[in-house]
């Protein structure tokens, strides 16, 4: 968690800097790959079995698992936002972006299923049912995340390590946990790239299942969709 506020706040310092210095997209650069390197080099992704993960040693309270998480969240927004600099990606470059928001969400569900030493949040203990796993489908086409990656145009040899342990550790969640939530969808009718929710009944159990254990009863409503209304 350490390392990933330093990034977070480094990456800050760089931006503020840029801004005075009139070298804004020079900054984009080199926070894109401060964020990479730090989710590809520094942090491990998270191993399969659960036993043999970097996560599993840590003691963490619940107030530092919100932190963690609020962080990842953070440095993904940052990491997104950034990529607005890059115009026309190479393949490499491309595939690397693919590569690190990958093992962005493997670090995100990894500290999400972790149990607290003191009190654990409603949707940790959802997670850990061995019911629900973060979908992996890509946006565009209903294509899998392992099939995508594996045509991968990568160069660098840390970026296949990191690759096979991030399809590793999905794999092994998505045995384990039948269920997929939150799948995504692209529109691209009309030079549109709007991204939505997809309705699916896995996520609407979901929602259903948080609800009634945080004690919110659902009404339905007559003019939106159940998923609007959960």
């Amino acid at each position: 968690m350490l390392a990933m506020r330093v990034c977070y706040d480094l990456c800050c310092d760089l931006l503020k800097i840029a801004v005075d210095l009139n070298k804004t997209y020079v900054a984009q650069l080199q926070v894109i790959e401060t964020i990479g390197n730090l989710f590809c080099r520094v942090i491990p992704v998270p191993a399969m079995p659960r036993e043999l993960c970097i996560w599993c040693d840590q003691i963490l309270s619940k107030q530092d698992q919100n932190t963690c998480l609020t962080l990842i969240y953070n440095l993904t927004t940052m990491y997104f936002v950034m990529w607005q600099a890059i115009t026309y990606p190479n393949r490499f470059y491309d595939a690397k972006r693919g590569i690190v928001t990958s093992a962005m969400l493997a670090h995100f569900d990894a500290v999400l299923r972790m149990y607290p030493c003191d009190d654990s949040m409603v949707l940790t203990d959802m997670m850990n049912t061995e019911k629900y796993h973060i979908s992996t489908t890509l946006l565009i086409k209903p294509q899998l995340m392992k099939h995508i990656m594996q045509h991968m145009e990568v160069v660098e040899p840390e970026l296949t390590t990191v690759t096979c342990k991030v399809l590793e550790y999905f794999s092994e969640i998505e045995t384990k946990n039948m269920r997929e939530i939150l799948p995504m969808r692209r529109d691209y009718q009309y030079q549109s790239s709007t991204i939505e929710l997809t309705t699916s009944e896995e996520t609407i159990f979901f929602f259903r299942e948080y609800l009634d254990r945080v004690g919110v009863k659902f009404e339905p409503q007559k003019d939106k969709t159940e998923l609007d209304v959960l």
